[in-house]
């Protein structure tokens, strides 16, 4: 039997609740539910409120969105190991960007990559989508990928680019991508196209869009 960790006592609070409610519980119930000592328990919860994933109450305790955070990534990790159905679909809305892609895809050192690694020379733009799920992006930074290496221009260092090739409205392919180093919020994906995938697909901000990976984009 596998020792018990920190993480068998936040699943358990999840289980009990404590991810929209307070769980009424003290250190002796914890202790005989995962069935270690009680002083074990008592050291977990000290630890792990300091580390900012639980708070606590009289006789209570609750999960801290930081704690949904990690649980989240944990069941999204498990998700894409295990489940290897097809297709994955996300689902958001257009808006617009800070029209920095366009600067980044003019760079003759991402341009070959792209043409090299995913079959196309991008348009010099993205298509920006607001996901109606943020913690599918969440899954999408566990998963592994194709890798667009970083590089430097003089002082300044590039990020590699994470790229997963899609199909967008059921119409036209491209590829999702996840730059290292984003400026944009959780929520927000990037799409790239050999085509102006907003004169291609006539979309505008608020046009709802479907994004299905395609199977190599789950290849580990």
């Amino acid at each position: 039997m596998m020792k018990k960790t920190h993480l068998d006592l936040l699943l358990l609070l999840l289980r009990a609740g404590g991810g929209t409610d307070k769980v009424f519980a003290t250190t002796n119930d914890i202790a005989r539910e995962l069935g270690i000592s009680q002083q074990s328990i008592s050291r977990w919860v000290i630890q792990l409120e300091r580390a900012g994933f639980v708070e606590r109450g009289h006789s209570s305790i609750w999960l801290t969105s930081k704690a949904l955070d990690e649980l989240m990534r944990v069941y999204f990790v498990m998700k894409s190991s295990f489940e290897k159905e097809f297709p994955v679909k996300l689902f958001g809305t257009v808006v617009s960007g800070l029209k920095d892609g366009r600067y980044y895809l003019s760079l003759p050192h991402y341009a070959r990559q792209f043409r090299k690694k995913l079959g196309f020379t991008p348009y010099r733009g993205t298509l920006n989508v607001v996901m109606e799920d943020r913690n599918k992006k969440l899954m999408l930074n566990r998963m592994k990928g194709i890798t667009v290496d970083g590089f430097s221009i003089g002082n300044r260092v590039l990020g590699k680019v994470k790229c997963f090739p899609v199909l967008i409205n059921g119409k036209v392919r491209g590829a999702l991508v996840l730059p290292e180093r984003s400026h944009y919020s959780s929520d927000i994906i990037e799409i790239v196209s050999q085509h102006n995938l907003r004169e291609k697909l006539k979309l505008k901000d608020g046009s709802r869009v479907n994004i299905e990976l395609l199977n190599s984009a789950t290849r580990r």
